[in-house]
């Protein structure tokens, strides 16, 4: 069946580049030789539900040793990733037998896992860990679509970068924010920093208000 709207593959494309910058800041130039820079596309991965990240600042019980509190940072931002991941390189398991045409030769796939098998269930899924406004950045990537109440999403991707070595500070802390900075080494021991906050809603729940991919 033939999906309504227009999408071109260019466009799909230059959606799926937006994730090489951050939400909420400007694109950073970059070549080909930049380890951090995805360089070839290929279809998506296969996405896992990863369990709930912490949901304080830094925790109590990790306060004392450094160690652990970074530990736990990390985790957090790393289990964030995971899902921002789902607009770029992964996709959540698809049904490759219902598909819905967005364009001549261009076809999206039903989402077969029931966590996200709507786009009510994918949006709320996503509010769980980002802000509003990175929410509604990802979900306007063209990624994911919804035909006759069903999600549907292209199965196309970025080659998830080579990471080595990661270290996260707290650079700024209050009872309802918190800054991390994460710095990461790329493949030829190039580092780079990538900025995070996580805050607290009117509701109580902590997610992420900046996030950049990496």
């Amino acid at each position: 069946m033939k999906y309504g709207r227009v999408l071109t593959a260019t466009a799909i494309f230059a959606c799926l580049a937006v994730f090489l910058c951050a939400c909420g800041k400007d694109a950073e130039s970059g070549t080909t030789t930049d380890p951090f820079v995805f360089e070839t596309w290929s279809e998506a991965e296969v996405f896992t539900v990863p369990a709930e990240p912490d949901s304080e600042p830094v925790p109590q019980d990790a306060k004392a040793d450094g160690a652990e509190a970074e530990k736990t940072i990390l985790r957090r931002i790393e289990t964030a990733r995971a899902v921002y991941g789902m607009f770029s390189e992964s996709r959540p398991e698809l049904d490759k037998e219902d598909s819905v045409e967005v364009e001549e030769g261009l076809l999206a796939y039903r989402v077969a896992d029931p966590h996200f098998d709507t786009m009510a269930k994918l949006e709320k899924y996503v509010r769980g860990y980002f802000s509003e406004s990175i929410t509604k950045q990802l979900l306007s990537a063209g990624i994911f679509l919804e035909y006759d109440g069903k999600l549907y999403a292209l199965d196309v991707g970025m080659q998830s970068p080579k990471r080595g070595e990661m270290h996260v500070k707290v650079t700024e802390k209050t009872d309802t924010s918190a800054h991390y900075v994460l710095t990461v080494k790329g493949p030829d021991d190039t580092e780079k920093t990538f900025d995070f906050e996580y805050a607290k809603q009117k509701d109580g729940k902590w997610v992420f208000t900046r996030f950049q991919g990496y």
